[in-house]
């Protein structure tokens, strides 16, 4: 499956539409301007379109929603996240002005979180005063003084029994 951006003048991904493979490829090679084509007949009084991958870098980063494209580079680019950080345009990542704590991209895998207004990467809000910030290896996280118990996940989704956090016994406590 093929997937296509579609951009307004500006640039900006309004959406992102997959295309069967039917579609853009002719003699088991795919073909770009044949999705483009197909979009155009589909939706005529659309902007222009643009190939993206959900599996591959094509193109830099897939396409988002709010997301851009840079014509020059030929690369798409996420919204930017703050107003302080920079596009990388060899890696296609937003760069916050200081590295994440143990080099965590965007404060996810490292567990930190940027703010903007002091320009620092901090300590997520502690959920429950027992739990401690592990800082022990990445991503960095809060723990509870007890292990979570576990729960059984199928194809049908989580299974019973759940669990909430019991701060007043500071225990894992079964809910139904």
């Amino acid at each position: 499956m093929a997937h296509f951006a579609e951009l307004d003048e500006t640039n900006t991904v309004l959406r992102v539409i997959v295309v069967h493979n039917d579609i853009t490829y002719l003699d088991d090679v795919e073909d770009e301007q044949r999705g483009i084509d197909f979009l155009n007949d589909l939706f005529p009084d659309s902007g222009d379109w643009k190939q993206c991958s959900y599996n591959h870098n094509m193109r830099g980063v897939h396409a988002s929603v709010g997301g851009s494209y840079d014509p020059d580079g030929d690369f798409f680019r996420h919204p930017q996240m703050h107003p302080s950080w920079v596009h990388n345009d060899t890696t296609c990542q937003w760069n916050a002005p200081t590295a994440a704590p143990d080099g965590g991209y965007m404060g996810t895998s490292s567990g930190y979180l940027w703010n903007e207004d002091a320009q620092t990467w901090d300590i997520p809000l502690q959920p429950y005063p027992s739990w401690t910030f592990n800082t022990d290896s990445p991503p960095h996280h809060w723990e509870p003084p007890v292990p979570f118990p576990g729960m059984l996940v199928t194809e049908d989704g989580p299974q019973p029994p759940f669990y909430d956090w019991d701060e007043d016994t500071t225990s894992w406590v079964e809910v139904e």
